[in-house]
């Protein structure tokens, strides 16, 4: 984590590759899912079946790699998270797509799908570049109106509080901020939001954000799965980030080779004040 945090991908799979050498999967079938290496080393070739056991973003940012893994020649399976099968299944380079309680299709290796990066010795220059993912056709674009329409994620999952904002602190700074909000937010946080303030739309299956995350101007989220779709979909996203943040971000720099459509906004005090900055970015409408 230290290594991708400094941007150093190669120092972080030479160690992994000693790691790999010293715990091979096979003594790790006893860790919990989302933790266990799944990958042995072996060559990617032949029919290779990815296992999404992650989270939903992280799922969608690696996501990416299947494109390389079927341009080597591979045939790519995935076994991924039922609410993301709409999504992933058209991405380029995957041949199917099934939930993970499918029944294992034959496969000649497997692999994780966060350990794809390892596995093809992904750099920051050789990234497979967004957007990767598109939203399906749907109902018709809201009419143009005056201002921009900025979706707004405030919390993300409880593994990592630091990632998330106060309800309230939001609610109050997003009311003096003259922007058009759809409340994207997803969980119990929604409960708390103001009735009055801003587009609280249903909480949307993951197909269907990405149809109004290309409806609107630019996404405002924490670090969180809807920031993920939104930049593998090629569409503006800024990125609040607590500091120290997650080790996909680096450590500075507002922006990420990951997803060139992403701007990162750091917290290098407390969140109001971040805030307060993104009002200032907002005023000028510099959304892209």
């Amino acid at each position: 984590m230290a290594h991708m945090g400094s941007g150093d991908f190669h120092a972080a799979w030479e160690l992994s590759d000693r790691v790999l050498a010293a715990t091979p999967p096979s003594e790790c079938r006893h860790w919990p899912l989302h933790l266990r290496p799944i990958w042995d080393g072996r060559p990617l070739q032949g029919r290779v079946l990815v296992r999404c056991h992650h989270g939903l973003g992280d799922t969608v940012q690696f996501v990416r790699f299947c494109r390389p893994l079927a341009e080597s020649g591979c045939q790519v399976t995935l076994l991924v998270q039922p609410e993301l099968l709409d999504l992933v299944r058209e991405a380029p380079g995957v041949h199917a797509a099934f939930p993970l309680s499918f029944p294992d299709p034959e496969f000649d290796v497997e692999i994780e799908v966060m350990e794809l990066a390892y596995a093809l010795r992904a750099s920051p220059q050789t990234l497979p570049s967004a957007p990767y993912l598109r939203a399906a056709s749907g109902q018709a674009a809201p009419a143009p109106r005056p201002g921009i329409r900025v979706g707004l994620v405030w919390q993300a999952g409880a593994w990592d509080p630091r990632r998330s904002l106060p309800t309230s602190l939001v609610a109050e700074w997003a009311r003096s901020v003259p922007v058009e909000w759809w409340v994207l937010q997803r969980g119990e946080a929604r409960a708390d939001w103001p009735a009055n303030l801003g587009r609280l739309l249903d909480a949307p299956a993951p197909a269907d954000l990405a149809r109004v995350l290309s409806d609107i101007d630019l996404l405002l989220s924490v670090d969180s799965f809807p920031a993920h779709l939104a930049g593998a979909l090629g569409r503006p996203v800024w990125t609040l980030l607590p500091t120290p943040c997650d080790w996909r971000w680096q450590n500075s720099g507002e922006s990420t080779p990951w997803y060139p459509s992403m701007k990162l906004l750091r917290c290098q005090g407390g969140w109001i004040d971040l805030l307060n900055q993104t009002a200032a970015r907002l005023a000028t409408r510099g959304v892209h």
